[in-house]
């Protein structure tokens, strides 16, 4: 059985986005079930409309997404350099180095994401290493393909 569960946000009544249909890739799949408890509590739903702005380049950035359904573009400087499908996240280099967003996420399609708080964020990254390990990763590797651009 998948370590992805229906679970019940207590801020949310939706049924939360990491459940059984989410995407094998998706780092959560592997996730402790505390990890993924946790998650639940800390996110809040939210749904945007094909072609709608989620975050905008040059922003203070207070919280990141976890991208539950859809896909997403990444814009800089106007122009399209990624797309993010569902199991994605974006916004984590912000809380990270709490510099203005870098980038620009509209949705493709209509998408529902996970989001989270910078104090929520930082507060998973010390009690979850693995957590932590993974955030970080994947902000390494953005950034590296940001210098080859």
């Amino acid at each position: 059985m998948s370590t992805f569960q229906t679970l019940q946000s207590p801020k949310n009544t939706n049924l939360h986005p990491w459940n059984a249909t989410q995407p094998k890739t998706s780092f959560l799949d592997s996730a402790s079930s505390e990890l993924l408890t946790e998650l639940t509590t800390a996110t809040t739903t939210e749904h945007y409309n094909e072609s709608q702005t989620i975050i905008t380049q040059g922003e203070h950035g207070d919280c990141m997404y976890f991208l539950s359904t859809g896909s997403v573009e990444v814009i800089v400087n106007q122009q399209r350099i990624a797309t993010i499908d569902a199991g994605g996240f974006f916004g984590e280099m912000a809380l990270l180095t709490q510099e203005k967003r870098n980038a620009t996420i509209r949705a493709i399609t209509p998408v529902q994401l996970s989001r989270i708080e910078r104090g929520s964020f930082l507060k998973l990254c010390a009690k979850h290493r693995e957590f932590a390990l993974h955030i970080q990763s994947v902000v390494n590797q953005r950034s590296l393909s940001q210098i080859s651009l």
